[in-house]
């Protein structure tokens, strides 16, 4: 007969209704797969909950990591102050760099907002500004500034979310998020701990312990080892830019783009270190040997000099010393000199691949890409304007983008699944958007839909042809050749091309003028040039 053995070691037989059930249970659970290794869960836990898989690198080391490397710490305040000159709301559109709420079909050309989309769109706008003023002082552009630095050393943002009696977010802050942690990795360590194998009565024991409800929680908070706070999933939201289904990786993700480059972020500080021991002192920087028959009073006054123990300083004097025909002095360096700077090719090769791990331009860090130098690297035939704008779109945009996106995800679609969050972050140059819209007009507007892109009112009677040259010409052309076709068939050697153009044309204008408006004068005026009898006639058309 075949027969069940339970978790606890139990065996029972195959037909028991309890048995079965629990077997059942129990592969439902182990069908909807595992995330996390046993082996490296027992290696990285600590202290009730994972401070992160131990195949990964630790918040503490990212966190010196970002505080000790230069390069980082340069390339993540560049985007901090990037956030901060756009974390702030749009009144006038257009004109603006900013964040704002529109309708999710804002970008259709025939999309027309109601008053009620209006409203809506003006309400969240200011719910989403309205940050807890006790965590961040300066209001919305300080969770945008925080947000940014933790998404870039961390990849991990944690929001506490207030809502009303109806369940609609209403404010909302950033807490750290390396202290944040699943419920359940937090619940099984403790179960491991204490060795006990049902979550009810580890729930139990665990709030005994720290006074902390598991039954509906969703997140814990450890700080020290010690969980002090826990929120349900309406109260917490757990934000990862780079998530991943990888072994041990579920609710950490792939890793922060730091932690992605860590390899030169490691790089960087060794070689930042060796050339900075340079100018330590500590020790000589080379031996002088003297051969021969040396005055000893000669020698005591070069060493007094050499060394500064005269506390005269003056090293510009040359030392003399008094020695026989066979002196000789060998100086032997024993270690470098700050001139003899190590690596700079290394150096310039890190940088730009810090920055690219950031996807940000080297200019970002100050640093002159030199593409024609044995430092550079030149690939593709994009021009430097190019590359910034690409890195600028990539790297900053990008984060834009995953901010208002999150946002969006929490704060408005739990009141208006209609609405989104977008980020206006540069402003089109006006000329520059001209002659887009002159280059797009040229390829599929007519004159019209040409006018009214560039916001012109009013439309030509015969603006519905295609605003492009090639297609004009290629009309007069080819009317002109009916006409000429036409005079030979009545006889004619046909009109004058240049006088028909000049016939239209006048036919045009005298049609667009009122009937009532009187025909414009002609007047003609007489001028003589100096010293000469001739007359010059000017004529003038109103």
């Amino acid at each position: 007969m075949t027969q069940w053995v339970m978790q606890n070691g139990l065996v029972v037989p195959e037909g028991v209704t309890m048995a079965k059930c629990l077997m059942d249970a129990q592969k439902e659970r182990t069908a909807s797969g595992k995330f996390f290794s046993l082996a490296t869960y027992n290696q990285g836990a600590v202290s009730y909950g994972y401070t992160k898989p131990a195949d990964t690198m630790p918040f503490d080391m990212l966190r010196q990591a970002r505080e000790k490397s230069l390069i980082d710490k340069i390339i993540i305040n560049a985007r901090i102050t990037q956030m901060k000159h756009i974390a702030k709301r749009v009144i006038v559109p257009g004109k603006q760099v900013g964040f704002r709420v529109v309708h999710e079909n804002y970008a259709d050309p025939n999309f027309k907002p109601t008053p009620d989309v209006i409203r809506r769109c003006k309400e969240m706008e200011k719910i989403v500004s309205n940050v807890n003023m006790e965590v961040h002082t300066a209001g919305f552009v300080d969770f945008a500034a925080n947000a940014i630095d933790q998404e870039l050393t961390y990849d991990r943002k944690a929001m506490v979310i207030f809502r009303d009696r109806t369940g609609n977010p209403i404010m909302y802050h950033l807490v750290d998020g390396t202290t944040v942690r699943p419920m359940l990795l937090v619940l099984n360590q403790y179960m491991q701990d204490k060795k006990i194998k049902s979550k009810d009565e580890a729930a139990d024991r665990f709030y005994r312990d720290y006074q902390i409800d598991l039954t509906s929680a969703a997140y814990v908070q450890v700080i020290d080892g010690t969980p002090v706070a826990s929120w349900t999933k309406d109260e917490m939201s757990v934000d990862i830019s780079n998530p991943s289904v990888e072994i041990n990786k579920w609710a950490y993700g792939a890793g922060s783009l730091l932690e992605q480059s860590i390899a030169a972020t490691v790089t960087w500080l060794n070689a930042w270190a060796y050339n900075d021991g340079l100018f330590n002192q500590d020790s000589p920087e080379s031996m002088l040997f003297l051969y021969g028959d040396v005055d000893p009073i000669g020698l005591g006054a070069f060493q007094r000099q050499i060394l500064d123990q005269t506390g005269s300083g003056d090293y510009q004097k040359i030392p003399v010393i008094p020695a026989d025909k066979e002196f000789k002095a060998e100086l032997v360096k024993i270690r470098e000199l700050p001139k003899d700077i190590q690596f700079p090719e290394l150096m310039r090769m890190n940088i730009q691949l810090k920055t690219a791990a950031y996807r940000a331009h080297p200019s970002i860090v100050n640093f002159s890409v030199d593409k024609g130098g044995s430092g550079g690297l030149n690939i593709g035939n994009n021009s430097e304007e190019e590359l910034v704008k690409q890195s600028h779109e990539e790297g900053f945009l990008s984060i834009c983008h995953r901010q208002a996106e999150w946002l969006t995800r929490v704060i408005i679609r739990p009141r208006y699944d209609d609405l989104i969050m977008i980020y206006d972050v540069d402003l089109e140059d006006e000329a520059r958007r001209i002659e887009l819209i002159n280059k797009q007009s040229e390829v599929a507007m007519t004159f019209n839909e040409a006018r009214r892109a560039q916001g012109l009112k009013g439309e030509l009677e015969y603006g519905d042809v295609p605003n492009n040259a090639n297609y004009i010409t290629a009309m007069q052309a080819l009317m002109g050749a009916k006409q000429q076709e036409a005079a030979a068939a009545a006889g004619g050697d046909g009109p004058d091309p240049i006088g028909d153009e000049e016939e239209q044309r006048s036919a045009l204008d005298a049609k667009s003028k009122s009937p009532t408006q009187p025909e414009s004068p002609k007047k003609f005026e007489k001028s003589s040039a100096k010293n000469d009898e001739k007359y010059l006639y000017i004529e003038i058309v109103e």
